[in-house]
């Protein structure tokens, strides 16, 4: 699957996580091979310590401002259709992209928030977080040539998606998980009277079936030299049916 990059800015449209043993199949056993890891952490995304579903290791921040940190994306925690909104929840670290200082070797919690982060200063935003709404982000990349953020996005029963942003929306971005999946209502209970209001809906997306697939893995923007007619699209695959 190919998508071109888009060469103005991006504009909103419309995010996943799902619980995986310690082989990456899902509790619910709805997709066998999907990829993925346990998750230690409470439902609420404050228990001890442990990967969720969803999160990779901190990569090095490269995004358009290059200014520094380690990102990192987490799903939802599972549960099937995100029974704690826990996406939508400021106050959790799950369904969001975090992006933190890892410059602190002797001190609890051993990281510092980069002073540009977008909720710096939110009472109902924890500082740590980057942008919002993912359900279970498979995976995330910069486009080094624009600097553009692309996020592939696992969905829950119906939709796998592609979202993009340019640098200028990319901070506090909403992704819209679990208020949509794709571009359509999934659970509008806890969205407001206006839930598409300042959510990013995705670029792409493609349904649960066999032309289609069922677990989306994102790739990169190419922008390598050995194949021209690649240049400048996105390029992802689906795990479970090679398309």
């Amino acid at each position: 699957m190919g998508s071109r990059g888009p060469t103005a800015p991006g504009v909103p449209r419309r995010g996943g996580g799902v619980v995986r043993d310690r082989r990456g199949h899902p509790a619910d056993h709805r997709h066998p091979r999907s990829p993925g890891v346990r998750t230690d952490l409470a439902p609420d995304g404050r228990g001890p310590a442990g990967l969720v579903a969803g999160q990779r290791l901190p990569r090095r921040w490269r995004g358009p401002d290059r200014g520094g940190g380690a990102g990192s994306d987490t799903g939802d925690g599972g549960g099937g259709g995100d029974p704690y909104n826990n996406a939508q929840n400021g106050n959790s670290l799950l369904g969001k992209m975090i992006r933190i200082n890892v410059d602190n070797f002797d001190t609890p919690p051993y990281h510092t928030v980069p002073s540009d982060n977008p909720f710096i200063g939110d009472p109902n935003v924890s500082d740590s977080i980057f942008a919002l709404g993912l359900r279970n982000p498979w995976r995330w990349s910069f486009d080094r040539l624009t600097g553009s953020m692309w996020i592939a996005d696992v969905g829950q029963d119906a939709w796998e998606e592609v979202n993009y942003v340019n640098p200028a929306i990319m901070k506090g971005a909403n992704y819209g998980w679990r208020c949509y999946e794709g571009n359509y209502p999934y659970n509008l209970s806890q969205c407001g009277s206006m839930p598409e209001t300042n959510k990013i809906f995705p670029l792409f997306e493609y349904g649960h079936n066999a032309q289609g697939g069922y677990v989306i893995t994102g790739g990169y923007v190419y922008r390598g030299n050995e194949f021209p007619a690649f240049q400048g699209y996105y390029v992802c695959c689906d795990y479970a049916t090679g398309n």
